[in-house]
């Protein structure tokens, strides 16, 4: 259990205030010290530790001796704060707080699985399922280069519709409007050709 809940106002409950006004900020810290001890443990509802084994390494990593941190230990037992079976130090309480932990990973965990299931199932589809038309626009205002005519393919079209049309005008006319007709994209250079040799001829 990474992390659980530690209300701002915590200091002002009645047994805190008392464990505080016996013992000071060594009480009051070892209290938190203690459920931070506990709470490591928790996988996800295992939430005890034997406070005769463990009270020499509270006192070494804590600083107070180990009578020390089995009296106090014992006042917050007496205070309802832990609960002491046949020396087993529990904190039941702490329950209610691990049940949002667990809830929230399990939402997280969920969420992930999701994603990867998204994901998964995105990479399978196949390339060739993928229609891909290179005649069109690759966005709505930019046309595909490799669907632009060259001059040459202007002039040998010119030429086999029998039009008087200049190849290298009508290039450079739709190279500098993006190859455009009116505000829409040109589908067919082609199309466009045979449009300017109709209006072309009766004019």
């Amino acid at each position: 259990m990474k992390w659980f809940k530690h209300d701002s106002t915590a200091n002002m409950d009645a047994k805190l205030q008392d464990v505080i006004l016996e013992y000071g900020m060594e009480g009051y810290g070892l209290y938190w010290y203690c459920l931070e001890l506990i709470a490591q443990t928790v996988k996800p509802e295992c939430i005890t530790f034997e406070l005769e084994h463990d009270s020499r390494v509270i006192a070494r990593n804590t600083g107070l001796g180990v009578e020390k941190v089995q009296v106090i230990m014992k006042h917050f037992v007496s205070l309802g704060l832990f609960e002491n079976s046949d020396g087993i130090i529990t904190c039941l309480k702490l329950a209610s707080r691990t049940d949002d932990y667990i809830t929230k990973i399990n939402r997280l965990s969920k969420s992930e699985q999701n994603t990867d299931n998204v994901r998964t199932k995105y990479e399978k589809v196949p390339l060739d399922k993928i229609k891909i038309d290179k005649n069109k626009l690759e966005n709505k205002n930019t046309y595909v280069s490799k669907s632009k005519p060259s001059i040459q393919e202007i002039r040998e079209y010119i030429s086999e519709i029998n039009s008087a049309i200049d190849p290298v005008y009508f290039f450079n006319y739709y190279e500098s409007n993006g190859w455009k007709v009116g505000k829409n994209p040109m589908k067919d250079w082609r199309a466009t050709v045979r449009t300017w040799n109709t209006r072309q001829k009766s004019a």
